[in-house]
């Protein structure tokens, strides 16, 4: 437990604070066993979604860590060696942290331009399949429903019976159109 947060502690990966009861039960998990309360899910993360940029700090950790590992120093544990590197983050100037900053823009740049792409592939192939392909007998019905007016309901009934009385060689040709108004 945290200093001065008295009887409280995290719930899982921090979504709630809770208090602990006397039989050493959180309230919250005896609710859960009660079936009152559900735990909450994080979104999903889409597969073919690009990576995140990297910042600049980021860099200078691979950059110091491939340098240890060329002059084969061996690492203090990473705790100690991530302040070690954050306090000598501080310490440069601008200039110098400057090539590590131009390499984050870039990247910056990179990830920019992968979402555009991916969001632009997503809403198409979003689009397309909200699209039902369109059948011979749609193609019939409209120029059916062209050349016959009255009840919309009658027009189709009507023009169902003239489908199944029609030729096989002109159901091909009306299926044809319809693979053309498809592509």
């Amino acid at each position: 437990m945290r200093a001065g947060s008295k009887g409280k502690s995290r719930g899982s990966k921090g979504r709630a604070l809770i208090k602990r009861s006397s039989s050493g039960r959180s309230s919250l998990a005896s609710q859960r066993l009660k079936g009152k309360v559900t735990k909450t899910s994080s979104p999903k993360k889409e597969k073919k979604a690009p990576k995140h940029s990297i910042g600049a700090f980021f860099y200078f950790i691979s950059h110091e860590r491939a340098m240890a590992k060329k002059q084969r120093i061996q690492l203090p544990p990473i705790t100690e060696w991530t302040r070690a590197i954050a306090a000598k983050w501080r310490a440069m100037t601008p200039l110098e942290q400057s090539p590590f900053h131009e390499k984050a823009k870039h990247d910056k740049i990179r990830y920019t331009h992968e979402l555009a792409r991916f969001n632009a592939r997503k809403l198409k192939s979003a689009s397309n399949t909200n699209q039902q392909p369109q059948s011979g007998f749609l193609v019939f019905l409209e120029d059916f429903r062209k050349s016959n007016t009255g009840d919309p309901k009658d027009i189709v009934k009507t023009a169902t019976v003239a489908w199944s009385k029609i030729s096989k060689a002109k159901k091909r040709l009306y299926q044809k159109r319809a693979c053309d108004v498809r592509s």
